[in-house]
């Protein structure tokens, strides 16, 4: 095995395995709450470790991705979503763009709206902000504050432990799933003809000629 196949070999183990468990212990908690759009606002215990787990990889891969582009930055973790979402859509314009698709008729856009750009501060140091007309995605943000502020309160008197639900968590779910495939394509092409097994229960690519319930795919990407 060459150094581009023990990379993409490391990969697999480190980081798609470890999907593959979080989307197994996922699939297991449909026998308590149906994945359907009347529960995307349902909220528990399991979600809520899911949530942290699943947002945590995302930005560890992140760093991860911006670290391959630029294997001489020395990532430290105070990289944030800003900084390395910039570093990966600079060097693959399109690596967040694609949309998934979810229990095989959910059309999801987990990264819309989502853009970075560098910029240099008062003191000339090198910053990392939103794009105009950009913003987080709201699952992002949700995460956020229940990380942070999980017993705190909204203006409407819900408590932030509450965004750990049905809904964000298939969000963030397609997101990690869409970091990971982008990443994985990029080893692949470097470690051919080493193909692994990239499927997965529950999220895959959506292709616009696939034929399945667009009212239904519709009705329930809306709610969630």
């Amino acid at each position: 095995m060459n150094e581009k196949e023990k990379k993409l070999d490391s990969f697999m183990n480190s980081y798609w395995k470890y999907f593959l468990d979080l989307e197994n212990e996922f699939a297991n908690t449909q026998k308590y709450v149906a994945f359907d759009m009347c529960n995307k606002n349902t909220y528990s215990i399991e979600f809520l470790k899911l949530f942290q787990a699943v947002c945590s990889e995302i930005d560890v891969l992140g760093k991860e991705i911006l670290h391959y582009f630029e294997p001489e930055l020395k990532v430290d973790g105070m990289e944030t979503i800003r900084h390395w979402g910039y570093g990966i859509t600079q060097y693959v314009p399109e690596s967040l763009s694609a949309p998934v698709l979810f229990d095989g008729k959910v059309r999801l856009d987990p990264w819309a709206k989502f853009g970075c750009e560098k910029f240099s501060n008062k003191k000339n140091a090198t910053c990392y902000r939103l794009k105009e007309n950009c913003a987080y995605p709201t699952w992002w943000s949700d995460y956020n504050k229940v990380k942070h502020t999980r017993t705190s309160f909204d203006e409407n008197g819900r408590v932030n432990y509450q965004r750990a639900n049905l809904g964000n968590l298939i969000q963030a779910f397609a997101a990690l799933y869409i970091v990971e495939q982008f990443y994985m394509d990029i080893l692949i092409k470097e470690a051919k003809p080493y193909y692994p097994d990239r499927d997965c229960k529950l999220f895959s690519p959506y292709y616009d000629n696939e034929d399945h319930d667009i009212n239904t795919e519709m009705s329930l990407a809306g709610a969630i």
